[in-house]
């Protein structure tokens, strides 16, 4: 039969009498205490413990109640304990248990809040139905994902329009997928326990987890080994060339819209590991776990009342081939020059005119914008690629000036941690390795 708290108290006190404390075990007891305390400030209670803390002092005066000290240790600790929802052992949540719960659950509903630099927060409904399926809603517009079959479906409620979007160049996964991405990634880091506190009125536990360009917060109710709540800050790369490539593009760009006429507008973003990011803050709250959702909420079927266009996206990781196959179309638009900068690449002065200038015929405007974006799309994984090489290798560029074909000297090479050659590509577009680093004639 298991025992009561009180039951446990009073065994730990008949050991505690039958042990005489050193200094070091004593100063440990304090500073059990004293978290205790620190954990509890936030309650009411908070005059009562001054005055706990003052006897505490007075007692320690006393040799000959140490003993009697020891057993105030003990009520503290586990009075503390009890009250924020801590096993009665003393043993705070282990984040194993943690993420074991994350695994069982098959459902959640949460808020998540984004603030990004320059941009007014944003605040996005979702709901996850395991495995793989979300459902994300956004103003006036619901996204669909099945992470199982790489598809998207957009709905527009107020024009009754719907786009599937195929996510292509992305491997099947062989395992279910679980989108709890921002608490799955954790699994294999280092975090600790920081501290107790009340969170909105609950007792929770606080775990944090930190990285070079990222830190994570997590709140976990002690009761359920669940997240309360996630704070997820984003940091940049102090690297200036390190940026987060993206841009939008719009069906007026191509050709002048009649009025009354809708202006479509579809953008690209890339984030990416090594603090190729915009500062941003995540806030995720509000859990329900485990909650009964249907599952047509998740069904990637528009309904049959609405207009339906397909797109297909890339997803692919980027790579040197594409990184070529770029440069051959910036020259082919440029009269044959390379970008005078890798970075060209993201500036929309320099890219909306050669994409303009390569779909603009004349044609319907939206059309022409639909076969812009998966060449936009390439032409912002290239950049990727060249970041990641100057993020985790080394990184050279030296196309100013130099037109396709009139050179073999190199015009950007790069290195890996794990190797020890670079990789170049000359004025040819040709591409091979080199021992040493690549120099201009």
């Amino acid at each position: 039969m298991p025992r009561t708290d009180e039951q446990e108290i009073l065994r730990r006190l008949e050991l505690i009498s039958q042990i005489k404390p050193s200094p070091e075990s004593t100063a440990r007891a304090m500073e059990r205490v004293r978290r205790v305390f620190v954990s509890m400030s936030e309650k009411k209670e908070i005059s009562n413990q001054i005055k706990i803390v003052r006897i505490w002092g007075s007692i320690m005066k006393t040799k000959m109640l140490r003993f009697a000290a020891a057993a105030v240790i003990i009520i503290g600790i586990l009075f503390g304990l009890h009250q924020f929802g801590v096993r009665i052992d003393g043993t705070a949540v282990v984040w194993a248990d943690v993420m074991e719960q994350i695994y069982n659950a098959r459902t959640v509903t949460y808020r998540e809040t984004i603030k990004t630099e320059d941009n007014p927060p944003t605040t996005v409904e979702e709901m996850v139905m395991e495995p793989g399926h979300i459902r994300t809603t956004f103003n006036n517009s619901i996204s669909i994902t099945d992470l199982a079959l790489n598809r998207d479906l957009q709905l527009y409620p107020n024009e009754k329009k719907a786009t599937i979007t195929q996510r292509i160049g992305m491997k099947q996964r062989k395992q279910p997928f679980n989108y709890l991405n921002w608490v799955t990634k954790l699994k294999d880091r280092t975090g600790q326990f920081t501290r107790q506190q009340v969170l909105d009125g609950q007792a929770v536990d606080v775990f944090l987890f930190q990285q070079e360009y990222e830190k994570t917060t997590v709140w976990v109710d002690p009761k359920t080994n669940l997240p309360v709540r996630v704070e997820r800050e984003i940091i940049p790369n102090p690297d200036k060339e390190i940026i987060s490539p993206e841009m939008a593009l719009r069906s007026d760009d191509f050709e002048e819209v009649k009025e009354g006429e809708m202006i479509i507008t579809k953008g690209i973003s890339f984030y990416g590991g090594g603090g190729m990011v915009k500062k941003m803050i995540m806030v995720i709250s509000d859990f329900v776990w485990d909650a009964n959702l249907d599952p047509s909420l998740f069904s990637i079927e528009p309904p049959p009342d609405y207009a339906v266009e397909q797109e297909q996206l890339d997803v692919s990781n980027p790579d040197e081939q594409g990184l070529i196959e770029v440069l051959a179309l910036w020259s082919e638009m440029s009269d044959g020059f390379f970008p005078s900068a890798i970075k060209d690449l993201v500036d929309p002065n320099m890219v909306k005119p050669i994409l303009v200038e390569k779909f603009a015929k004349g044609g319907n405007p939206v059309d022409e914008l639909e076969l812009a974006m998966p060449v936009l799309n390439k032409i912002l994984k290239a950049l990727v690629f060249a970041q990641q090489q100057r993020i985790y290798g080394e990184w050279g560029y030296a196309g100013d000036g130099i037109r396709l074909g009139e050179t073999n000297e190199p015009i950007c090479w790069w290195k890996s941690d794990d190797t020890g050659t670079y990789r170049v590509i000359y004025g040819d577009l040709s591409i091979g390795d080199s021992s040493e680093i690549p120099q201009q004639k």
